[in-house]
């Protein structure tokens, strides 16, 4: 009877373990889901971008799954995985996006300084020639959206040329004589020169190239150098 209760006794400590890893487990699963949430409402203005990486996508998909299946999985430790790899990369997405969006802010800010300085510019028309562009700088680290971020780069870029064009404006006024002119520069982009014209045959060709031919012509005249983007 000692031997078979001795037995049973064993088997009994068993299950309560069994039952105390069990409960532990169960315990994870509150966290994790919690955790699962959060990681989805996180990433959310980049689904789009972190489905074009495979694993990301995988992913993705796989913790949606997972937040279907609630109550029906025992451990919260695929989940865990899942949202630090998913973490990780919409982090280096968005560290990506800021790196250029920063690069092209500075870029077009160097662009505006430097015709700047061909005009001689005081502190106040400075202070105002830059300032979108220090306006769309400070929105960066705040930005947390990657297409957002790319959008932060067309910004800069339009008001790049939007101040270029003013100050060109304002230099060409201010010219003393046509001996003394100094060489513009201004940006263009042929496409918008262009119309939106669709490009089927080589013909067209010769309609696109009137079009810009038509554009740049006066700016040259005008004594203004031009680069194309």
């Amino acid at each position: 009877f000692l031997r078979g209760f001795c037995a049973q006794g064993e088997v009994l400590a068993d299950i309560g373990a069994d039952l105390a890893e069990l409960r532990s487990s169960r315990a994870q699963l509150g966290p994790a889901y919690d955790l699962l949430r959060k990681t989805l409402v996180e990433i959310a203005p980049n689904v789009s971008a972190l489905r074009r990486d495979v694993q990301a996508a995988s992913a993705i998909d796989r913790l949606h799954i997972l937040q279907s299946a609630h109550g029906r999985i025992e451990t919260g430790d695929e989940i865990i995985s899942l949202c630090a790899l998913i973490g990780e990369r919409n982090f280096a997405l968005i560290a990506d996006g800021r790196e250029l969006a920063i690069t092209r802010i500075e870029q077009a800010q160097a662009e505006v300084s430097a015709q700047l300085e061909t005009l001689g510019a005081g502190t106040e028309l400075r202070e105002k020639s830059l300032s979108g562009l220090k306006t769309l700088q400070d929105q960066v680290d705040l930005e947390i959206s990657h297409a957002a971020l790319l959008g932060l780069c067309e910004e800069a870029a339009n008001d790049r040329d939007s101040v270029l064009e003013r100050l060109n404006r304002q230099i060409t006024s201010e010219r003393p004589a046509v001996g003394e002119q100094q060489l513009l520069l201004t940006v263009v982009r042929p496409g918008r020169l262009a119309g939106g014209l669709i490009i089927e045959q080589e013909a067209d060709l010769d309609v696109y190239f009137d079009k810009v031919r038509e554009a740049l012509a006066p700016m040259l005249k005008a004594g203004m150098r031009v680069r194309l983007e």
